[in-house]
């Protein structure tokens, strides 16, 4: 096993870490590339290298581990997931080999997310997007997460789906308890209000297929289910819920949090911000530097099939291992001045974020199009902006997802 000294990254969940993980992580870099987390029982790995080649290895390092609450449940936390029959099949993002290509193959004709068919979603998201940033509130300071970035992309893949708008808020306050439940530690009244949401909201997805079965629309949903039709065998009932299910947290969460911290990072310094009211065309590069220094899905689970050795670090079969994704954009062997955020950046869409190889994010292109579309819009509707002064920015406590809870802007001049 790894040496008992005790480092700073030991404990992603410890409050240093969580408010600013990287100093630490540029430690693990150079010191321990692959570290085992006996707390938590897993190997963090951190260089770009290390973990781009076990991403592209899904027969080594599988996903069987990617979607299991980092903690166990309580008992009684099982017994009540059992009771109200909150019976998900397995994930795209946690599946692999034959099944895993059977549903990506599935969903990816569901989404079509074709260049001719993007574009005709380019405009709804366009217009959505100039809406909200036109309603945004009249007073000098407010927080352009709870007012824009969480609700956004929120309605984009409601829209997208099918689900009533008038749900949105409902259906959020369900799938909010889902980080915490499955990536992070909680007591057994948490887990008992977050599981009822879950249900809650799988009981809502059982029930939206089970009313468009006779009648799809031209929907994600309604592609789906005419997927299921054509061959029941190639795509379960079960299997459309919970890819439907699925695809409100896939579709909210990660870009409600990149295109917080992007807006954060270009607000942070005022040139940045100023530089792309000039050049709107730099959005897909502040997009892609976010990403690589501060993904939102910044750690990602892998279960060791084999015996295998990594950075000269035995691992045995069956060891979990935490890929720490934001770790690897900050790899000054792969990124010149890699903590330095660069709008010219020749080589930015490098970043591990969306995965490679055969877990590339399906979603990749519809999370660019809404981040080019709400800060285009933002640019133009409130191009005079500041961050407000002396505020903290804090996160969810969790493994893998991070993003800004609040970012709080005033208008100046203008």
């Amino acid at each position: 096993m790894a040496s008992e000294m005790k480092c700073p990254f030991d404990d992603p969940l410890s409050p240093e870490f969580l408010e600013d993980p990287y100093p630490s992580l540029q430690l693990a870099r150079d010191e321990f590339p692959v570290r085992y987390l006996e707390k938590y029982g897993v190997w963090l790995v951190t260089r770009y290298a290390d973990v781009k080649a076990i991403l592209r290895d899904d027969a080594t390092f599988t996903n069987a581990n990617a979607h299991l609450p980092f903690f166990p449940f309580a008992e009684q936390t099982a017994r009540y997931l059992k009771e109200r029959s909150y019976t998900p099949s397995l994930p795209l993002t946690g599946s692999d080999g034959a099944l895993h290509k059977r549903l990506r193959e599935r969903v990816a004709k569901a989404l079509a997310f074709t260049p001719r068919n993007l574009a005709e979603v380019k405009r709804a998201v366009d217009n959505e997007a100039v809406k909200m940033v036109s309603a945004l509130p009249r007073e000098s300071t407010f927080d352009i997460v709870s007012h824009l970035t969480s609700l956004f992309p929120a309605r984009v893949i409601y829209r997208l789906i099918g689900f009533p708008e008038e749900m949105i808020g409902q259906l959020l306050e369900w799938s909010s308890g889902r980080i915490k439940i499955f990536w992070s530690a909680s007591t057994v009244e948490e887990q008992r209000s977050m599981a009822e949401g879950l249900c809650a909201y799988w009981d809502y997805c059982k029930a939206f297929i089970a009313d468009n079965l006779e009648n799809s629309k031209d929907n994600i949903t309604g592609n789906l289910i005419r997927l299921h039709q054509e061959n029941p065998d190639s795509l379960s009932l079960n299997e459309v819920t919970t890819i439907v299910f699925g695809l409100v947290f896939a579709g909210q969460e990660t870009t409600s949090n990149a295109t917080a911290q992007t807006i954060y990072m270009l607000l942070k310094e005022p040139s940045r911000w100023a530089r792309l009211i000039r050049e709107p065309s730099l959005i897909e590069k502040a997009f892609n530097e976010t990403l690589r220094l501060t993904p939102p899905v910044a750690a990602w689970r892998r279960y060791v099939t084999r015996d295998v050795e990594i950075a000269g670090q035995p691992i045995p079969a069956g060891s979990s291992l935490l890929l720490h994704l934001g770790s690897t954009g900050h790899d000054k062997s792969k990124f010149r001045d890699a903590d330095t955020f660069d709008l010219d950046r020749p080589d930015g869409n490098d970043h591990l974020a969306f995965s490679v190889g055969v877990h590339f994010c399906l979603g990749a292109p519809l999370a660019r199009l809404e981040a080019s579309s709400l800060i285009g819009a933002l640019l133009k509707g409130e191009p005079n902006l500041k961050l407000m002064e002396d505020q903290e920015i804090s996160v969810t406590p969790n493994f893998a997802f991070r993003g800004p809870k609040s970012v709080f802007v005033q208008r100046v001049g203008g």
